[in-house]
């Protein structure tokens, strides 16, 4: 091989070998795949629970491995099987159905973590009463505070219904 051949393809070898030398010094962690954190909330409610309004539900989490901070509860309604209001393009040109599902949400008082419950009142969410809907109640909390921005959560109860 002529000397400049060989000259030139030394300047990219060397390249090559002092970047495979960072490689195990650099913070990979945005290439490891995301475990979910066991959910926080531990509230199950019987299959097919119904309550009215004004009965009292306890809602519970755990505060194990979060920092402090605030659960953010809220309690959701929609029809178990959604309503077909109309048709619409998606982005990829399909016409697909548009779907209503009636429902609601109320969003609750922000409770300390540590304290580990709330007992929430019943009441109707939207007109959500019997049987064709179902509600559940969802918390938010964050799992890591950082100057790089906070990472929260969200993890929910099983489905109940409210009858008037």
């Amino acid at each position: 091989m002529a000397p400049s051949v060989m000259k030139t393809l030394a300047l990219p070898t060397l390249l090559l070998a002092g970047a495979a030398q960072a490689l195990p010094s650099l913070n990979l962690n945005f290439l490891k795949p995301r475990v979910p954190q066991p959910c926080a909330v531990k509230t199950m409610f019987p299959d097919g629970a119904t309550y009215k309004p004004g009965d009292k539900i306890t809602i519970e989490w755990s505060a194990d491995g979060l920092p402090e901070g605030n659960m953010r509860l809220s309690v959701q309604s929609g029809l178990i099987k959604p309503i077909i209001t109309g048709y619409g393009y998606n982005w990829y040109g399909q016409l697909v159905p548009i779907y209503d599902f009636k429902g609601g949400a109320v969003f609750l008082d922000p409770v300390p973590i540590e304290d580990e419950k709330l007992v929430w009142t019943v009441a109707v969410v939207a007109n959500s009463t019997g049987d064709e809907y179902q509600y559940y109640a969802d918390g938010i909390y964050y799992t890591l505070y950082s100057d790089h921005g906070d990472v929260s959560e969200s993890c929910s109860t099983n489905f109940f219904h409210v009858s008037a």
